[in-house]
């Protein structure tokens, strides 16, 4: 019995500090690769950069960027400087919707409307005889 009580006292203990304010914010973890082998003057070289967003939205993003090496030497690909802003103009995104919503309208009002039309049209109970 004893042991029961000390693990439903760790387990609360674990999960207590999860359950204070939630914070909003968006936590950023990055992480780049370069996707060639050799490194090589004047061919493309592929850099891809990873970016996971390990706050409350839980999104992540990938993007590659291609460069053109123009003279030979070493270079430093080992660090980068990352800065974000947490804020976000939530009415851009309210308008942004509203506009998807009016654009996507038609193409499933219409033939909501045409099916319904045919539904009423040929799904008519018939009478019952007695």
């Amino acid at each position: 019995m004893k042991l029961w009580w000390a693990a439903l006292v760790l387990t609360c203990g674990c999960f207590l500090p999860t359950f204070g304010d939630e914070d909003s914010d968006a936590r950023l973890l990055v992480s780049k690769n370069i996707l060639n082998q050799y490194l090589v003057e004047g061919k493309d070289l592929t850099v891809e950069y990873k970016v996971f967003n390990v706050g409350s939205k839980n999104s992540n993003a990938t993007h590659a960027v291609i460069l053109k090496p123009l003279k030979s030497g070493y270079f430093n690909f080992t660090s980068a400087e990352v800065s974000y802003l947490t804020s976000e103009d939530s009415k851009e995104r309210t308008l942004d919707w509203l506009v998807f919503a009016f654009m996507t309208l038609p193409s499933l009002g219409i033939p909501y409307l045409l099916w319904f039309s045919s539904k009423s049209r040929y799904d008519q109970p018939k009478p019952k005889k007695n």
